[in-house]
């Protein structure tokens, strides 16, 4: 039996700018590509959109015309931004993105791009992902919002896939998938949240009412009970970032849905903190129509509690400095 000589995979660029027709060339051969392209042109796509990433777009040319092969691909890189590539590494953003597209993607019944090659280097959290581009689906505002029937297919796309794992998580493929209910990461969140909190009422004070950022206050106090809570319950596999700029829509009816999987926000950038505050404000108003104080003890909140509050405030707002490095 004969058979086919390993293509040897190309070096991980440094970021955008080193991508050139040879490595994509490479990257699609060791991808198991049989036609590779003879031209390339390569423009930046991801700018301004908030991803913690280089996003990039290389349009390819052939010798000869060949309907199988891609007009054009995405290469995702990580940021070039130093302190965005520790946290993405810190917070296993890379991985977990490498990880879905490499192991998951394929095989979760909802349509996303096509792995045409990847790689990803365990100790500096490089990696970079080679994917089918899906140019002429439509992308909605996230700020502006979606139409009821763009709401209904997202809703409709993320059942299928909850639906389909639910209490199946420790079945392939999704066992061995990150675990974000890990009892262990419990106080880690908790400090996060108790951070950020701090951060969002200075900056965003204005848009908590007398209802809301009590409720903000005592559910920071409850976040390790919480996640335990939630923990017991029912589990299933979820995308963790499931809003209108990772989904694409096209016109084929209620399953006319891709959704891609990104590695967060990059809140050094302009649009990122606008998505943060839009959201922020419609969270607040859905929670003024729910009557969520039932869920919160009456032991954690702040009005019997607040100088404990204001301690875990403090220590949990220095222990995230010291974490981000900043």
């Amino acid at each position: 039996m004969t058979r086919r000589p390993v293509t040897p995979t190309p070096p991980i660029p440094e970021d955008g700018r080193s991508l050139d027709l040879d490595w994509v060339r490479r990257a699609l051969a060791a991808g198991g590509r049989l036609a590779l392209p003879t031209g390339i042109r390569i423009e930046e796509v991801g700018v301004g959109s908030g991803v913690m990433g280089q996003v990039m777009r290389c349009h390819l040319d052939y010798g000869e015309s060949n309907d199988s092969a891609p007009a054009s691909i995405i290469v995702k890189l990580p940021s070039v931004n130093a302190k965005t590539r520790r946290l993405g590494k810190r917070l296993l953003l890379y991985r977990r993105e490498y990880d879905f597209y490499r192991n998951l993607a394929s095989r979760i019944p909802v349509s996303t791009p096509r792995l045409l090659y990847g790689d990803f280097e365990p100790k500096s959290h490089r990696f970079a992902l080679v994917l089918e581009d899906i140019r002429g689906m439509a992308v909605v505002d996230q700020i502006a919002g979606a139409s009821p029937a763009q709401a209904k297919r997202a809703i409709r796309a993320l059942a299928r896939m909850h639906g389909a794992y639910w209490n199946r998580t420790q079945e392939a493929p999704v066992s061995g998938s990150y675990d974000s209910n890990n009892p262990k990461l419990s106080p880690i969140v908790q400090v996060v949240y108790l951070a950020n909190l701090v951060r969002t009422l200075k900056h965003f004070g204005d848009a908590f009412s007398s209802t809301t950022r009590p409720l903000a206050q005592a559910f920071g106090l409850g976040v390790v009970d919480h996640m335990a809570a939630l923990g017991a319950g029912p589990r299933t596999f979820t995308h963790g970032d499931y809003r209108l700029d990772n989904l694409f829509f096209d016109d084929g009816g209620d399953d006319g849905v891709t959704v891609i999987v990104c590695g967060g926000l990059d809140l050094d950038d302009d649009r990122s903190r606008r998505l943060a505050e839009v959201g922020l404000k419609r969270s607040l108003a859905a929670i003024e129509d729910l009557d969520v104080a039932e869920f919160i003890p009456a032991s954690s909140r702040p009005s019997r509690n607040r100088r404990l509050f204001t301690h875990a405030c403090r220590i949990a707002y220095g222990a995230y400095r010291s974490f981000k490095g900043i």
